[in-house]
C-alpha cells in the first residue's frame, strides 16, 4: 500500500471516531474570567526548602468538544509542587444539563501533585459537547520549584474510560498556571559620568578636584531594577516589593577619613551636595551610612528604604563628603561595595566605585621636636621627576590644633634635586607672634609632583648621628 492511502486511511479512522480534543484554559480567581498570562511571581519570596503555598484561588476549566458515553476518569497533574489545600469531590464541577456524579476516586492529597475524579454516566452518555469541568485548587509546595528564577508550573489534565464507550479525548491538554522571576536585580557602579576626579594634594588632601564640589564626590551608583511587568507577591493579588526584606549596603577600601554617618549618603533628593534627612511630611529623604570609619561605610536598610531605592527613577549615587579641614585617607584599591538582602534565602550582589586618588604625592611625618627641644630636625625632599613642582605644608600640634595650613615650603623644587627643611623653615611658616608649640607636631607635606622621595631625619646632638624618622611616616612619599 503507498504511503498516500495509509496516510488516507488513517484520516478516515481518526474522523470515524469523532474524538476532537476539548479547549482547556486558566481562569482568575473569580472562577470565570480567563487569565490568558499566568502570574509570575518574584522568586526571592520562597525559601529554598520547606512547604511554601501560594495564596492565589485558581480554577482550570475543561471544555468537552465530544460527547463521552462512558464512565471516565479525569485526572489532573501538576507539573511541579503539590496541591495547596485538600480536593474533595466537590472542587470539580460540571456545567451541563445532565446530572452526572462526580466523586474523588484517588490522591488529591496536599503532599500529592495528581488528583483524579470519575465522572459516572447518566444515561446513554455522561458528557455532552460543550460541558464544561471546572476544577477548583490552589499550589503548594513551591518551596524549591518557585526559589530558582524561571521554573515554570503547569497542569495537565488526562481522560481514561472506566467503563469502555466512546468519544473519550486521547491526548492529555496542558495549560500553565505559574512560574518565578527576578523581582529585582541589584547594580553597583562606579560613577560614568562625573569625569576625572583627585583628592587635591595642591591644597592639603582635605578637598577634591573634579567633584560635586570641593568636598563632595559621587563613588558610583546603586540601582535597584523595577521591572514594568510586576511580578507578582505570592498572594496573586499584590505586586511583589520589599515588605519583607532587609539589607546590608557595605563600601570597603573607602575614603572616608575626614566623614561622618550624615556625610556618607544615598542621595535620593536634590541637592547631591547636601544630606537631606526625611522631613516630618515625607519619608523620603536621603539614607545615611549607619557607620562609617577611615576606610568603611555600612548601611543597614529597612524594607521601606530598599523600596524608596527600588522605586527611584534613577540609579542612586553613593555620596561621601568631606568637612573640609580633615585630610582626606587615599586608598590603593578602588572602593568594594557589597549589598545583601536578606530574603527567603540571601541573595548577594558586589560591584567595584570610583577609585578616587591623590594628583600628587603626601608624607606624613610624626614627632616634629619644637625649637627649643634638644634635638635638630632634618627633613630631605628629592624630585624624582623631569618637572618642576611646588611643595606645601601643614603643621599640626599634639593637641591637633592647625599651627599652619598648606603653606608653601618649597616654591619651585626643580628635577632631580634634593631641598633640606629645617625648624626654621616650619617657625617662619607659623602665625606672626607664634615662635613654638608644646611637645611634638605633625607635619604633612604635600606636593603636586607624581614622584617625590621624602625623608625625615633628626639627630639629639650638634654632630651627632641622624635617625629615620620616615620609618613611622605614612603616605605615598615617604621613604
Amino acid at each position: 500500500m503507498s504511503k498516500n492511502k495509509i496516510l488516507s486511511a488513517a484520516i478516515v479512522a481518526a474522523l470515524s471516531t469523532g474524538v476532537q480534543a476539548g479547549e482547556f484554559k486558566l481562569l482568575q480567581n473569580d472562577g470565570s474570567t480567563e487569565m490568558t498570562t499566568p502570574y509570575i511571581y518574584a522568586y526571592e519570596q520562597f525559601p529554598a526548602s520547606g512547604t511554601d503555598a501560594l495564596d492565589y484561588q485558581y480554577y482550570a476549566e475543561y471544555t468537552v468538544a465530544n460527547a463521552i458515553s462512558a464512565d471516565i476518569y479525569v485526572t489532573f497533574t501538576l507539573s511541579a509542587g503539590t496541591w495547596g489545600s485538600r480536593l474533595s469531590s466537590s472542587d470539580l464541577t460540571l456545567t451541563s444539563t445532565s446530572t452526572t456524579p462526580i466523586s474523588i476516586v484517588d490522591q488529591g492529597q496536599t503532599d500529592q501533585s495528581s488528583a483524579q475524579f470519575l465522572v459516572a454516566s447518566a444515561g446513554d452518555q455522561s458528557l455532552s459537547a460543550n460541558d464544561k469541568l471546572k476544577l477548583k485548587f490552589k499550589v503548594g509546595g513551591v518551596a524549591g520549584v518557585l526559589s530558582v528564577a524561571g521554573t515554570p508550573i503547569k497542569l495537565d489534565v488526562v481522560f481514561a474510560t472506566a467503563s469502555g464507550g466512546t468519544g473519550i479525548p486521547d491526548e492529555p491538554k496542558s495549560v500553565s498556571v505559574a512560574s518565578s522571576g527576578v523581582g529585582a536585580e541589584i547594580e553597583l557602579k562606579k560613577d560614568q559620568t562625573a569625569g576625572d576626579v583627585a583628592i587635591d594634594v595642591a591644597r592639603g588632601g582635605t578637598v577634591f578636584l573634579g567633584g560635586l564640589d570641593d568636598t563632595t564626590v559621587s563613588l558610583g551608583t546603586v540601582n535597584i531594577s523595577n521591572p514594568s511587568n510586576k511580578l507578582k507577591n505570592k498572594n496573586g493579588t499584590l505586586d511583589w516589593d520589599f515588605s519583607a526584606s532587609e539589607g546590608t549596603l557595605t563600601v570597603r577600601d573607602g575614603i572616608f577619613a575626614a566623614s561622618t554617618p550624615e556625610s556618607v549618603y544615598l542621595d535620593l533628593v536634590s541637592p547631591q551636595t547636601e544630606y537631606n534627612a526625611p522631613s516630618g511630611t515625607s519619608s523620603t529623604g536621603d539614607i545615611k551610612a549607619d557607620s562609617v570609619d577611615a576606610t568603611e561605610a555600612t548601611w543597614k536598610l529597612s524594607s521601606d528604604e530598599l523600596n524608596q531605592i527600588y522605586t527611584s527613577t534613577t540609579a542612586v549615587p553613593i555620596i561621601v563628603k568631606a568637612n573640609g579641614t580633615s585630610i582626606i585617607n587615599e586608598n590603593g584599591n578602588p572602593p568594594n561595595a557589597t549589598f545583601t538582602i536578606k530574603y527567603a534565602t540571601d541573595a548577594v550582589y558586589s560591584g567595584k566605585l570610583r577609585h578616587i586618588e591623590r594628583n600628587g604625592m603626601v608624607c606624613k611625618l610624626y614627632n616634629i621636636p619644637n625649637p627649643d627641644a634638644t634635638d635638630a630636625l632634618s627633613i630631605r625632599v628629592t624630585n624624582k621627576t623631569a618637572l618642576t613642582g611646588l611643595v606645601l605644608g601643614t603643621l599640626t600640634a599634639m593637641d591637633t590644633t592647625a599651627l599652619f595650613t598648606n603653606e608653601t615650603l618649597v616654591e619651585a623644587l626643580a628635577p632631580q634635586n634634593t631641598v633640606r627643611l629645617g625648624i626654621d623653615d616650619l617657625v617662619a611658616k607659623l602665625p606672626e607672634g607664634t615662635t613654638s608649640w608644646a611637645g611634638r607636631a605633625v607635619l604633612t607635606l604635600n606636593s603636586d609632583l607624581t614622584d617625590i622621595e621624602i625623608f625625615g631625619l633628626v639627630r639629639n646632638k650638634a654632630g651627632g648621628p641622624l635617625m629615620n624618622m620616615s620609618l613611622d611616616a605614612s603616605g605615598n612619599a615617604c621613604d
